[in-house]
């Protein structure tokens, strides 16, 4: 795949490639082997900014009212991302009950980003004084320019072991059994360089553009080394579980555990020292769930599980790391109702949750720069609908609705923030899609598939309790067609993304895309 993305924003451009092949081999009846490879390329020009955000003491109050097209990037600043994806997997039929699978995979993304403009910085004046050329600026419009590279180079090398095995107990029921062992191999190096900040030109005047001087006058010696880092570790993973059938499959029980352990060094390649200590971490991590068919096309169920995220990741302070991130623990549990009814054409689930996590990792951007913290205890709860409803067989509807209450539910650090709203999380969610393909024989292969999601307002920063982001309405619709040229499958496809063309912010670290249209087709060999 080949895109050369449309100039939403001024400056902004992009091309991006997409390659990926797959090939499957049957060595025998019993054995296959398949190989994935993917390499994806982007490189943008004068790369997308956040918008800027009026903040007093470093916290956010809301945007500046600046034009949905405004970026504060130069023409020369880019950001270019490499990725390259290899899997290798194969599959063995061990007599009638068992199977083996192994796997191997190796993904590497290397990623350099330079990106002119922060914020206001801590220290200005309360105005910037005038110049012969431009009126003095309140701080509260003062963009100051910083010129920053920063680059990420990251590796993971994965293999896998699974073993699955199946049973047939007579009148008794069924038992599944699976086994498996994880080993995961992590490279991650994280490098800064900025231009010194005492050589700063002025800021820009967020009211006025003729201050939005977009000229770099640095040159590469200008950016000088504040932060190499390299983080190596290695994860192992030992996991098991049983799921038996009984009554004839109408009562479904599963349970399972996870041991996981950890290890993470960090090196600062500047001074050629540690970050902190080796870090270890491990874990248990069990789950266990039930399925009862009350009648036919009726299921309830519940589950109940924990997990644990190792968090290879220093957190920083002021964009530079600083320490070693604990792990994520969580856990939750779920209950509700699954139905499928009228000959499978309708499915759907209703259900009531509730999760609870420690040490989630939040990021904070003040003045251009972007800090790390961990909160004590996050929890969110609510309830969650959705249907698949297929009323005649060229015609399918899905929709679904959730209510989530999720919240700060302790906080040594800051114990203000406890009971406030998670940043980001919206109470209420719709999403509503259908896809219609036309039968008839003058209009047959065309079909028209389209939707709208709708979000709540959200918290945009926790700090500051009356800063919210307004709800938003997305909608899509595609025109498509299918049809044959000389025996090849072919689809040309029209698309609008964001056909009302909503201008929104999903969260305080990202922008809405306008309306785009696009052409595509495809040809299948």
């Amino acid at each position: 795949m080949y895109q050369n993305d449309i100039e939403y924003w001024n400056p902004y451009s992009a091309v991006s490639t997409d390659v990926a092949a797959s090939v499957s081999w049957r060595a025998s009846p019993i054995l296959e082997f398949t190989v994935d490879y993917e390499r994806y390329t982007k490189e943008e020009d004068g790369p997308l900014s956040l918008l800027p955000t009026r903040s007093v003491g470093g916290i956010f109050q809301n945007f500046h009212p600046l034009p949905n097209d405004f970026n504060y990037t130069l023409s020369s600043d880019f950001r270019d991302t490499l990725q390259d994806n290899i899997g290798l997997e194969a599959n063995l039929k061990l007599g009638d009950h068992w199977a083996v699978r192994g796997n191997f995979g190796y993904n590497h993304i290397d990623a350099q980003f330079r990106a002119t403009g922060g914020g206001g910085v801590p220290g200005n004046p309360a105005v910037i004084p005038a110049t012969p050329e431009f009126p003095a600026i309140p701080l509260e419009y003062a963009f100051n320019r910083r010129y920053n590279h920063t680059g990420r180079t990251h590796r993971d090398r994965s293999y896998q072991v699974d073993a699955v095995g199946k049973y047939r107990l007579g009148d008794f029921g069924s038992l599944r059994i699976l086994a498996g062992y994880q080993f995961i191999k992590n490279y991650l190096r994280t490098t800064n360089r900025q231009v010194d900040a005492s050589r700063q030109p002025r800021p820009w005047d967020l009211r006025n553009p003729a201050t939005w001087i977009r000229v770099n006058p640095f040159t590469e010696a200008d950016y000088l080394w504040i932060g190499d880092v390299v983080n190596k570790g290695n994860s192992e993973a030992y996991y098991g579980g049983l799921t038996v059938g009984l009554f004839e499959e109408r009562l479904i029980v599963l349970g399972g555990m996870r041991n996981t352990t950890t290890e993470f060094l960090s090196m600062n390649e500047l001074t050629k020292t540690p970050v902190g200590p080796k870090f270890f971490a491990g874990e248990n991590s069990p789950q266990i769930g039930a399925l009862f068919k009350l009648v036919e096309g009726i299921n309830v169920y519940a589950a109940y599980s924990e997990s644990f995220v190792p968090n290879n990741f220093l957190l920083r302070l002021d964009h530079i790391p600083v320490k070693q991130a604990v792990p994520t623990l969580g856990k939750g549990v779920e209950a509700g109702f699954k139905t499928e009814l009228f000959d499978k054409r309708f499915s759907s689930t209703a259900s009531v949750f509730e999760i609870e996590n420690t040490n989630i990792i939040q990021t904070f951007v003040s003045n251009g720069l972007q800090s790390d913290f961990q909160s004590g205890v996050t929890k969110s709860r609510g309830v969650e609908f959705d249907f698949n409803f297929s009323p005649q067989p060229n015609l399918q509807i899905y929709a679904s609705y959730a209510y989530t209450d999720a919240y700060i539910a302790e906080n040594p650090a800051n114990p203000s923030f406890v009971g406030r709203v998670q940043p980001g999380a919206a109470k209420n969610t719709v999403n509503i899609w259908s896809r219609y393909d036309f039968l008839e024989t003058t209009l047959k292969g065309w079909y028209v598939p389209g939707g709208a999601t709708w979000a709540d307002k959200r918290l945009a920063d926790l700090r500051n309790p009356d800063f919210w982001l307004n709800p938003y309405t997305v909608v899509s619709l595609n025109l498509g067609r299918r049809f044959k040229v000389n025996e090849l499958n072919c689809y040309a496809e029209l698309s609008a993304k964001n056909l009302l063309d909503e201008t929104y912010n999903a969260g305080i670290n990202s922008r809405s895309r306008p309306r785009v249209v696009m052409l595509s087709g495809a040809v299948e060999f």
